[in-house]
């Protein structure tokens, strides 16, 4: 695993393998905590306004959106079993990969996360399978996501997308884009409705 994990630092593409660098890089920082600050715990707030019903919280890291909507019905996944370790005596919290969850959500939630996913169109064909509903968040927006990308591209494979591959993945996969923040660039967030067989609008 440790050549393949190096090849992945190197460029060749091997999912399992950067999957478990994201992992492994996650578990080194399980030790750190603290509150996030008032801004951040603003946008944690607005970002929990889209959550319906019952929410599957990707990459749910130390359960920053736990608190928040554990009243809808929770389950958190993380690649990192040390994140886990530390918050599932709380909740549902799951060692897990994304794709191996089989159940049915009302939403399906990336709050900091969609950029570790090499495939974003496979994300949303599974998302369409599971739920109604895909909410997409990053606290410090697509331009923070772009300066981590260039930084460390074999752990952050993707941008965060614009409107246009938002509207187009959605659209590929059943989905449409019902509301987008106005300031992407500084505070990312998306909702897209129409999977399981649900319903949506437009942009508003």
């Amino acid at each position: 695993m440790f050549e393949r994990i190096e090849g992945v630092r190197k460029g060749k593409k091997d999912e399992e393998a950067r999957e478990k660098l994201v992992a492994l890089m996650w578990d080194s920082l399980a030790s750190l905590k603290g509150a996030p600050d008032a801004v951040t715990a603003q946008r944690l707030d607005e970002i929990a306004t889209h959550v319906e019903g019952r929410v599957l919280d990707v990459g749910c890291g130390q359960g920053s959106m736990f608190k928040r909507l554990k009243r809808n019905g929770y389950v958190g996944c993380d690649l990192s079993g040390e994140m886990i370790a530390g918050i599932k005596h709380k909740g549902d919290f799951r060692h897990a990969n994304f794709f191996d969850i089989d159940e049915h959500f009302d939403t399906v939630l990336f709050c900091g996360s969609l950029q570790f996913f090499a495939n974003l169109t496979s994300v949303f064909q599974r998302c369409q399978m599971i739920a109604e509903r895909v909410v997409i968040a990053h606290t410090r927006g697509a331009l923070f996501v772009r300066e981590e990308r260039l930084g460390n591209p074999y752990v952050v494979p993707c941008f965060m997308p614009d409107m246009d591959e938002l509207q187009s993945i959605g659209h590929a996969t059943g989905f449409t884009v019902t509301y987008a923040h106005p300031h992407l660039a500084h505070f990312y967030l998306a909702v897209l409705d129409g999977g399981g067989g649900g319903g949506g609008g437009g942009v508003v």
